[in-house]
C-alpha cells in the first residue's frame, strides 16, 4: 500500500500516467510485488511476524478464540448493542470536544454523515472518503470486534447442511433474520465508530492545507510522528486516528493483553495515552520540555501563560461533563437528586422521572474511564465525605492506590475470573476489594454475556418487562429502592470506617435463595410468585419465625446496636438523612402484608 501511494503521488506530483512510471521502472502491475527487495533485516522479521500471526500454543490460541467469540456475544448481544454505541460515541464526542471542537460543525461532520451514508447504500464514494478507507486499509475500522463475512458464510454452511434436519433448531427463514440484524448491527456500529472519526480527518487535512502542511493545534497527537509524513492526506489521517482511539497502535504487551487477560484493553491503553497527549500538547503547547526547563532555571515569565493554557486545556477535556451537569441541574434537579450516589456524582444524564421511576444514561464519555484508573471519576462525593469526616485522607488514599488493581481485576478475561468466583461464590466487579455475594449462578452466567433478561424470563423470576425493555437503551430507578440500597452501603461504610467491622456477606443455601427471589417478588408485587416461593420455602423446612427473622434483616439499619446507630445519625450528611428516611418507608411498605 505505502509503495502504491508513493507512486500515485509521484504520477500526481509529476503528471506523468502511473503505467508509463511503472514501464520506465521496467515493471507491470502483475509483476510489481514480485520483484526482489532489498530491506533491513528488522523490517523482514516484522513481515514475517504479519503474515504468520502469533502463536500461542493449544491453550493460547484457544483462549484467544473464546475470548473473540464472548466479545461478539456481549457487544452484538440485542440486550446491549444500543447502549454499547451509544455509550461509545459519548466517548468520542468527549475526546472531539476535548482536542478539536471544530470537528463536530456540520462543515465536518454533517458532510461526513452524508459520505457515510452514501458508502453505506452503495451509491457515491468521494475522493477524501477513498483516500480515508486507503490509509485505514481500505475498510471502515471497527473498534473492537467484528463478524466477518467469511463467519457468516460459514453459518450459512452449517444451515445448508441442517436444512433437510426437521430437528434443526433454527430454520432457513429464521437464521436469514438473524443473519441480517446482526449484519444491520455490525453497519451501525461502523457507521457510529467512523463518522467522527472521518470529520476528524477531513477537519485536520483542511486545516494543513490552509497552514502549509502543520496544523494549528497537535490535538492528541505527537507532532514529531505526524511531521514524518511528508503527505497531508497521511498527516490528517494519523492526527484523526490518535484523537478517535489508534487501535492499529496497540503496543505488543496491549495486544496479549488483549487477547488473553483483558480483553478490552485496546480501549483502556488509547483512551490513557490520548488523554496524557491532549493534556501535555494543551499545556506545554510544542516544545514538551520547555515548562520543565524554565522552572529549573528560574525563568517564570511564561508561568502566567502556561497556567492560563492548563486551566483552558482542563476546561475542554471537562466541557461534556460540565454540559450534561449544568443539563442535569437545571432541567430535572429533583429527579437528579434522588439518583443513587455511584450514578449522580459520576458523568450522567437524568431523563426525568415517567410512573415514578427517573430514568438516566450513565457512564457518559471517555474522561472518567480514564481517571476511574485513580479512583478520580468520584472526586466530587469523596471530597464531600472528606468535608464533613465521612472519609479521612487515609482512606481516600487507600483507595485511590486500591483503585488501578480493582479495574484490572474487574476487566479480567471471563474465562479466566468466572471459574474463580463461582467457585467462591463471590463476585469481583465492579470493587475486586469489596466483592459481593453471587446469589444465583445461572443469573450470573447469563449476565456475563448480556441475556439475563431471557433467563429470567426462562428461570420464571420476577422481573418488569417494561423494566427490561427499557435497558436496551436507558436505565430507570425506583427512587425509594435507591434510597435503600444506598443506606445499605453508608451503613456499610459507617461499619468499616468507623466501627471497624468487616463483613465478607454470606453463604448461598438453597433456602437463602428461595428467600431472595421471595423478596424480590415483594418488591415487583408479584402474588402469584410470592405464593410460590412461600410454598417452597414451606418445603425446605422453612419457618415462620425464619420468614420473619429474614424480613426484619432486611431493616436497613439492622445489624447496628441501639448506640451505634446514634452514632450513625450524627456521621452521616442530611442528604443520607433524607434518603435513610425514603429507605425506611419503602422497607415499611415492603413488609406490610406479612
Amino acid at each position: 500500500n505505502v509503495l502504491a501511494m508513493a507512486i500515485d503521488d509521484a504520477s500526481e506530483n509529476s503528471g506523468i500516467p502511473v503505467d508509463e512510471i511503472m514501464a520506465t521502472a521496467g515493471m507491470n502491475n502483475n509483476e510489481f510485488f514480485n520483484q526482489l527487495w532489498v530491506i533491513p533485516k528488522e523490517l523482514k522479521e516484522t513481515l514475517k511476524k504479519m503474515s504468520k500471526g502469533r502463536d500461542r500454543g493449544i491453550l493460547g490460541n484457544t483462549a484467544k478464540v473464546l475470548t473473540t467469540w464472548w466479545k461478539k456475544a456481549v457487544l452484538y448481544s440485542p440486550t446491549r448493542n444500543l447502549r454499547y454505541n451509544l455509550r461509545n460515541f459519548t466517548g468520542d464526542l468527549d475526546a472531539v470536544i476535548a482536542g478539536n471542537p471544530g470537528i463536530l460543525t456540520p462543515k465536518f461532520a454533517g458532510r461526513a454523515f452524508k459520505e457515510l451514508i452514501s458508502h453505506f447504500r452503495g451509491k457515491e464514494t468521494t475522493q477524501d472518503l477513498k483516500d480515508f478507507l486507503e490509509r485505514s486499509g481500505g475498510e471502515l475500522k471497527v473498534e473492537s470486534i467484528n463478524f466477518s463475512d467469511q463467519q457468516l458464510k460459514l453459518f450459512d454452511e452449517v444451515m445448508e447442511e441442517n436444512k433437510e434436519n426437521p430437528s434443526s433448531s433454527l430454520t432457513r427463514k429464521s437464521w436469514g433474520l438473524i443473519k441480517k440484524f446482526f449484519a444491520k448491527e455490525v453497519q451501525i456500529t461502523q457507521l457510529r465508530e467512523n463518522w467522527l472519526r472521518y470529520a476528524a480527518y477531513l477537519a485536520y487535512k483542511e486545516d494543513m492545507e490552509q497552514n502549509n502542511g502543520v496544523p494549528t493545534s497537535w490535538g492528541a497527537s505527537n507532532k514529531d510522528e505526524v511531521m514524518t509524513h511528508s503527505n497531508i492526506k497521511d498527516k490528517a489521517y494519523k492526527m484523526s486516528n490518535d484523537l478517535l482511539g489508534n487501535y492499529d497502535e496497540i503496543s505488543e504487551v496491549g495486544k496479549q493483553l488483549r487477547d488473553m487477560l483483558i480483553p478490552f484493553w485496546s480501549w483502556q491503553e488509547v483512551n490513557l495515552k490520548r488523554y496524557y497527549r491532549l493534556i501535555r500538547n494543551g499545556v506545554k503547547g510544542d516544545n514538551a520540555g520547555e515548562f520543565t526547563k524554565r522552572l529549573l532555571i528560574g525563568q517564570t515569565t511564561k508561568i502566567p501563560y502556561y497556567a492560563v493554557a492548563g486551566a483552558s486545556t482542563f476546561a475542554k477535556i471537562s466541557l461534556l461533563t460540565m454540559m450534561i451537569q449544568a443539563f442535569n441541574r437545571f432541567v430535572f434537579p429533583d429527579d437528579d437528586d434522588e439518583l443513587p450516589n455511584d450514578v449522580k456524582y459520576r458523568p450522567h444524564i437524568t431523563l426525568g422521572k415517567v410512573d415514578g421511576k427517573v430514568y438516566y444514561f450513565d457512564r457518559i464519555g471517555a474522561l472518567a474511564d480514564a481517571a476511574d484508573w485513580l479512583s478520580l471519576d468520584s472526586i466530587v462525593l469523596d471530597a464531600k465525605e472528606l468535608a464533613n469526616g465521612q472519609q479521612s485522607l487515609g482512606g481516600y488514599m487507600k483507595k485511590m492506590a486500591q483503585a488501578p488493581v480493582s479495574k484490572v481485576i474487574g476487566q479480567l478475561n471471563p474465562m479466566l475470573k468466572m471459574p474463580i468466583e463461582l467457585a467462591t461464590g463471590r463476585s469481583l466487579y465492579p470493587d475486586a476489594f469489596h466483592s459481593r455475594t453471587i446469589k444465583d449462578n445461572g443469573q450470573y452466567l447469563a449476565q456475563t454475556v448480556g441475556l439475563e433478561w431471557p433467563y429470567k424470563a426462562i428461570a420464571g423470576k420476577s422481573r418488569s418487562d417494561a423494566d427490561e425493555l427499557t435497558k436496551l437503551l436507558l436505565y430507570s430507578v425506583d427512587p425509594d429502592e435507591a434510597a435503600y440500597y444506598q443506606t445499605l452501603d453508608k451503613v456499610r461504610q459507617f461499619q468499616e470506617r468507623v466501627l471497624d467491622k468487616h463483613f465478607n456477606g454470606f453463604a448461598t443455601t438453597k433456602r437463602g435463595q428461595v428467600l431472595r427471589d421471595l423478596k424480590t417478588a415483594m418488591r415487583y408485587k408479584d402474588k402469584a410468585a410470592v405464593r410460590r416461593y412461600l410454598r417452597e420455602y414451606a418445603k425446605l423446612d422453612g419457618t415462620p419465625q425464619g420468614l420473619k427473622t429474614s424480613l426484619k434483616a432486611m431493616n436497613p439499619l439492622n445489624g447496628l446496636s441501639k448506640d451505634e446507630k446514634k452514632k450513625f445519625l450524627k456521621w452521616i450528611s442530611a442528604d443520607d438523612k433524607k434518603f435513610l428516611r425514603r429507605a425506611m418507608k419503602y422497607y415499611q411498605d415492603l413488609i406490610k402484608n406479612f
